[in-house]
């Protein structure tokens, strides 16, 4: 199993195949912004926070699709450092996923 660096939104659209917009800068959190980490929980936790599941339940997601199954419309999901499966979620509004600032978050393949 090949793992890439997720370094354009341009990869994670082409596996992931969901609708991608404009949200806020980078930096800028705001109401509809979710965290997805490698330690949340996505049974747990509700990804209002950057915190391990040990925070539930005001931590972050465990994964990327979660997240953006549970995103409304014009979300904002920042994805910490980490190894993470593609996307499956198929969406018909738009969201924007990104790496934290900093973070190299990995898709495997």
């Amino acid at each position: 199993m090949a793992i890439r660096p997720l370094t354009t939104l341009a990869t994670l659209v082409a596996l992931a195949l969901i609708t991608v917009g404009v949200g806020v800068s980078p930096g800028e959190a705001g109401p509809a912004t979710s965290f997805v980490r490698t330690d949340g929980s996505d049974g747990a936790c509700n990804g209002g926070s950057d915190a391990p599941a040990s925070q539930a339940p005001n931590c972050a997601y465990s994964t990327i699709d979660w997240a953006v199954s549970q995103a409304p419309a014009d979300a904002r999901i920042l994805v910490a450092a980490g190894s993470y499966f593609p996307l499956t979620t198929f969406l018909s509004r738009n969201v924007t996923i990104e790496g934290q600032p900093g973070a190299k978050p990995l898709l495997q393949k």
